[in-house]
């Protein structure tokens, strides 16, 4: 997990007082919402179904599927959370989550991204799947990229583009 420091106070000199303008600045500045960052990057391989149908939504981020010679699924997921502070935006983090189940005989991936006034989340998701699954991706906010797949493929995107690209 990273942890990077949006804010920097040129006029802070050092001396850990907390007076003046740049105290004045960073105590207007902690309240404002995502002004820190927090990210993390998991792995996580899942037994394709029988049926090689994959059903995947995601709330906020980047959905890319691509068809590779295997017989499990891979996914990488890219999670990052902006939140008023460092310890908010570890939280948050920690709230996004990947579920994933069988619906039928379909398996199901779902990002959910707990949102809040003051924090922001989203999941970028990196797919590899054997190239003969069939997918439905359906994302509200966030691009979606489809490549080398042989199955029926169908993917929606409130906000951004759609690309296919052919096997």
């Amino acid at each position: 997990m990273t942890l990077r420091r949006r804010h920097h106070d040129p006029d802070d000199a050092g001396d850990g007082h907390e007076h003046g303008f740049g105290g004045f600045l960073r105590s207007l500045l902690s309240g404002i919402p995502w002004s820190e960052r927090a990210s993390v990057d998991e792995r996580i391989r899942i037994d394709a179904p029988a049926s090689h149908v994959l059903r995947v939504h995601n709330s906020n981020g980047r959905t890319t599927v691509i068809g590779e010679e295997r017989d499990d699924i891979e996914v990488l997921v890219s999670k990052t959370a902006r939140a008023e502070s460092a310890d908010a935006a570890r939280q948050l983090l920690e709230e996004i989550r990947l579920i994933h189940g069988m619906s039928g005989d379909m398996l199901e991936l779902d990002v959910e991204v707990p949102r809040r006034w003051n924090r922001r989340g989203h999941a970028n998701l990196e797919l590899h799947v054997p190239r003969g699954m069939s997918v439905d991706v359906t994302v509200s906010n966030g691009k979606i990229t489809v490549t080398n797949l042989r199955g029926r493929v169908r993917a929606r995107s409130s906000r951004f583009s759609v690309r296919t690209m052919p096997t």
